[in-house]
């Protein structure tokens, strides 16, 4: 008998949904295996493979109608079978008013009936074009690496962190010497004048890790990019988290910042914590992703494989563990990220960092009483799917501290979805302006 094709249940919480493209029209063979449609919840989009190889016949559905979990959308007919149209489809959209009992419905093709695909039709995932969209991309000039050239989320992300490296970068200054012959590396991006975004990035990145989103926040405002003690290219400065603070404090002082808004994630949460509680007065508002200092536990298996891997092969697992999708750690990420770690003495000081602050695999930072007196606007972003802090240390904070929960988001919001990240920031600053 004819395979039905089912709408499935992506998410636990999941009752119905709608969707939002057919790859395949009424009476198209289809292939086992081969993307068929894409559905969209309020959580989630994901491509649905068709479930055996045959003709597809379609139910008649109402433009945008909302399918509950477990209705059949269509049927897959092998040669031999037979087939006749259903009587009813299964939404839960509201039913038009019916016809007097004399006045019989007439026949008519359904109005949902997919038509034929152009042969120039984008194709692309919902999330892809959303994201697009955000970004200002255009998805023509994106090479899709989904089936038959599909473009997805991890190719617009790709897209926009090569449109950010390509674009001619605004003056920086040079490397920033600190006192006692201590240097911190920072960037400038955007306009020269206004209260600036400052950036702290994570334990084992640099300010690079940044790029799509400053792209998307340099054309109103300006960014300054901090490499962190011991990261990118500044150099070692203590392993305690006040040397962290001192260093950065330091930093911004000698470039004659005396306001800004302070973003920082995962280690460089910790620190934009102790920035904000040292300088209560010069930070306008506080954004924190996926931050060190609010919970005992964090992935001490991460920090030990990261440390100890010397070659891609090896380094490529810990990658993927900082993100919901393997699929957004590009070639390209991994061996820089290598590269930056194989740099003379900058595992050692790594190593010495982690014993101060994670101490037997324990994060010996309990930084969330700071946020109790904070007076300015501030916001915690968290990837529902982080794997290196769990995203339950956020519970509890401060009725005055927005929290934002990521659902398909690791460790990186920043750049497992940047136009989030740089919509929230940029609503932090208009508000502490």
């Amino acid at each position: 008998m004819p395979v039905e094709v089912i709408f499935p249940r992506v998410d636990m919480e999941m009752t119905s949904g709608r969707i939002a493209q057919w790859h395949a029209k009424d009476g198209d063979t289809v292939a086992e295996g081969a993307p068929l449609f894409e559905i969209e919840t309020d959580k989630a989009a994901m491509e649905i493979d068709a479930p055996a190889s045959g003709t597809l016949r379609l139910q008649p559905l109402a433009p945008d109608a909302t399918i509950p979990v477990g209705a059949a959308v269509g049927w897959i007919v092998v040669p031999g079978e037979t087939w006749s149209p259903p009587s009813a489809p299964p939404t839960e959209t509201r039913p038009r008013a019916e016809a007097p009992a004399t006045a019989p419905a007439p026949a008519a093709a359904p109005a949902s009936a997919p038509v034929a695909t152009e042969t120039k039709l984008l194709r692309a995932t919902p999330l892809a074009r959303r994201e697009a969209a955000q970004c200002g991309l255009d998805l023509a000039a994106i090479v899709g690496s989904g089936p038959r050239g599909r473009v997805r989320h991890a190719d617009v992300l790709e897209a926009l962190a090569g449109q950010a490296a390509a674009a001619p970068p605004a003056p920086s200054p040079p490397t920033v010497p600190l006192r006692h012959g201590v240097g911190l590396h920072l960037e400038r991006f955007g306009p020269a004048k206004g209260v600036p975004v400052v950036l702290l990035h994570g334990f084992g990145a640099d300010l690079s890790n940044w790029r799509a989103v400053w792209r998307l926040l340099e054309a109103g405002r300006p960014v300054v990019a901090v490499d962190l003690p011991g990261h990118g290219r500044s150099a070692p400065a203590g392993v305690r988290h006040a040397e962290l603070v001192d260093a950065v404090v330091a930093a911004l002082r000698q470039e004659g910042i005396e306001r800004f808004h302070l973003v920082g994630h995962s280690l460089g949460g910790a620190v934009a914590l102790g920035i904000a509680d040292m300088l209560p007065g010069l930070v306008r508002s506080l954004g924190l992703l996926a931050p060190v200092g609010f919970g005992p536990e964090i992935d001490a298996g991460f920090l030990a494989g990261f440390l100890a891997a010397e070659r891609a092969e090896s380094l490529l697992p810990w990658l993927h563990r900082l993100v919901a999708d393997p699929a957004l750690i590009s070639d390209g990420f991994l061996r820089a990220t290598l590269r930056a770690q194989t740099e003379p003495g900058r595992r050692d000081y790594q190593r010495t960092l982690v014993a101060s602050l994670f101490p037997d695999g324990t994060q010996a930072l309990a930084l969330r009483g700071i946020l109790d007196g904070l007076a300015v606007p501030a916001k915690v972003i968290w990837g529902q799917a982080d794997a290196i802090i769990p995203a339950r240390h956020a519970r509890g904070l401060p009725p005055h501290v927005a929290v934002h929960l990521a659902p398909g988001v690791g460790h990186l919001p920043h750049l497992e979805a940047p136009a989030l990240v740089a919509r929230l920031i940029g609503e932090l600053a208009a508000a502490g302006q």
